[in-house]
């Protein structure tokens, strides 16, 4: 087995939507005098790219007989790894690499402890292991249960920036969890837009996401609703910490132009065509929005 059949059986670059949470989480940490290490940085980042890689090799562990089995609509950016052509592996092996990338979570949350005697992580650290479980383990998880985008609300927003302020800073504050709060929107934000193609088999399956209780016509507006959510908290943050005007105006253009693809997307979906490339496009706005809004706090 291969490391590169490792690599896309975990979906590794849809790592880049953690990668990019924790660097906004980096970023205001250092403008506001919290600067951390470089190996306090690296095993933050080591840490929460473990728990991604473990939920998404659990989920599709947790998928393969079920709706991804029968999905007609599998793309690069859903449908699960079964689906993904040339690629040899079976069921069990994702189980292994969940089971693997978990405990190295674990291992780097063990590190952080006792390195940066930060012993208050293993809070945020625990939830988010539950999180990435229950969100797919046991029948179809919490995704089948209509609180599935919230679960993952959560884990990629509010506990992902209490734990990783937390190790940065020693301290335990609810502002944390609001710091979290944008890039957490923006990860549903992708989530929504992947439900839509996958809505036939999420149905048959008896998976209850959004798409499949509310229809996906109404997904683009429901994901609207999420980017204003993200704008405005990432301004309110900004603002709070004195910035100046240019970060707004990043915010701004990114709103437009996030909002521009959810029209292109509702369009697509009600003339019932295929959103490959808009899913593609909607990946790389959530990069864009929190890496460059990253780079706002030094402006």
């Amino acid at each position: 087995m291969r490391i590169t059949e490792v690599l896309v059986a975990a979906r590794a670059p849809f790592l880049s939507a953690t990668m990019v949470n924790v660097l906004f989480l980096t970023c205001y940490s250092g403008a506001n005098g919290y600067v951390p290490d470089f190996f306090q940085a690296l095993f933050v980042f080591l840490g929460t790219a473990f728990l991604h890689l473990g939920a998404n090799t659990l989920n599709d562990f947790s998928d393969w007989d079920r709706s991804d089995r029968i999905n007609l609509n599998a793309s690069p950016f859903n449908g699960g790894s079964r689906n993904t052509p040339g690629l040899k592996l079976e069921k069990h092996h994702f189980a292994y690499f969940s089971l693997v990338f978990f405990s190295m979570a674990v291992v780097s949350g063990i590190i952080v402890i006792f390195a940066y005697r930060r012993p208050l992580v293993i809070v945020p650290g625990v939830l988010g292991l539950l999180a990435g479980i229950f969100y797919s383990f046991w029948g179809n998880g919490l995704q089948s249960k209509g609180i599935g985008e919230f679960i993952i609300f959560m884990g990629f927003g509010p506990l992902l920036g209490l734990g990783v302020m937390y190790v940065y800073t020693g301290e335990l504050s609810f502002q944390w969890l609001i710091l979290g709060i944008p890039g957490g929107m923006t990860v549903v934000i992708i989530l929504l837009v992947n439900e839509i193609p996958d809505y036939e088999s999420d149905l048959l399956s008896g998976k209850k996401n959004i798409a499949v209780l509310l229809g996906r016509k109404y997904i683009p507006f429901i994901a609207a609703a999420c980017m204003l959510t993200a704008s405005f908290f990432q301004i309110y943050i900004w603002f709070a910490g004195s910035m100046n005007k240019w970060a707004g105006i990043i915010s701004i253009g990114s709103l437009v132009f996030g909002l521009f693809l959810l029209l292109k997307i509702y369009k697509k979906v009600i003339k019932n065509k295929k959103i490959t490339a808009l899913q593609g496009g909607v990946i790389l706005w959530q990069f864009l929005t929190m890496s460059v809004g990253s780079i706002a706090f030094f402006i």
